[in-house]
């Protein structure tokens, strides 16, 4: 009996610790390639696969079909093509593009991280939030061409920072949130210029610290907060409705003024 115990946990063993296994770290080379080429990774060896990292720092990798990674380092360099690019662990967006088409998804599990001074541009592709995304560098994200940002259910943007989204060229883009929208930290304002969010029935937009400032055209529903010490400025032109709005007392509300426009409850939290 012990003699096929430890046979199956040197089995166990052996498994666990194979080479084929190990996590693995592969920095793309440069120039415009597929993510499933991996003679444009170094090492070549394979492709960034669910228990590794990928480091792009220049050129440009196209995801033609549908991938997942553990971790993601994106700095001075694009992320394109028309495939789904799902990322398992972590995202560190330092920089540089996603664009032309595809998704990005941060899974469930996974924490985004906007970092940095550089700006970022979402570029036609759709940023799709189900873990955590945090706004923590000071650098803008911009966007361009029918670009979207969409947080499900139990998925939160939180700006950690005093930072500003707004709107680079052609077609605007879309934020749909039906997870939560948090302002966590900063003391200033952080400004949503673009795209104009759209709060679903289970959304919630709030403010914890600073000013969290909401663009001309936000719509929908769902909830609206603001703590002790933190101000959301909500827009006179909202297209809200059944929204619900909560606050330690009213100056800590910039709110819509006419009925018209928004079919809203205010009460004191």
């Amino acid at each position: 009996m012990n003699d096929v115990v430890c046979g199956m946990a040197l089995v166990a063993w052996s498994f666990a610790c194979s080479p084929g296994l190990e996590a693995e770290t592969y920095e793309w080379i440069g120039g415009t390639g597929d993510w499933s080429d991996s003679s444009r990774w170094n090492p070549s060896t394979g492709v960034p696969g669910v228990g590794d990292t990928a480091s792009v720092s220049s050129g440009t990798v196209v995801v033609s079909v549908d991938t997942s990674v553990g971790e993601l380092e994106l700095s001075g360099a694009r992320i394109s093509g028309a495939g789904v690019l799902t990322v398992v662990t972590s995202l560190d967006w330092g920089g540089g593009t996603m664009g032309q088409g595809g998704t990005t998804v941060i899974g469930a599990e996974a924490v985004g991280t906007l970092s940095g001074d550089a700006v970022r541009l979402l570029d036609g592709r759709i940023l799709r939030v189900l873990g955590t995304l945090n706004h923590a560098g000071s650098g803008l994200l911009r966007f361009s061409y029918a670009s979207a940002v969409e947080i499900e259910s139990g998925g939160v943007l939180d700006f950690q920072v005093d930072a500003v989204w707004n709107h680079y060229q052609g077609t605007q883009s879309s934020l749909r949130n039906a997870g939560t929208i948090r302002k966590s930290g900063g003391t200033g304002e952080s400004r949503i210029e673009t795209p104009r969010p759209v709060n679903e029935a289970g959304g919630l937009i709030e403010a914890a610290s600073g000013t969290l400032v909401l663009p001309v055209g936000v719509s929908g529903g769902g909830s609206f907060h603001s703590v002790a010490g933190a101000t959301l400025s909500v827009p006179g032109s909202a297209e809200l409705s059944d929204a619900t709005f909560t606050a330690v007392s009213y100056t800590h509300l910039t709110l819509p003024t006419t009925d018209v426009v928004c079919s809203a409850r205010w009460s004191r939290a």
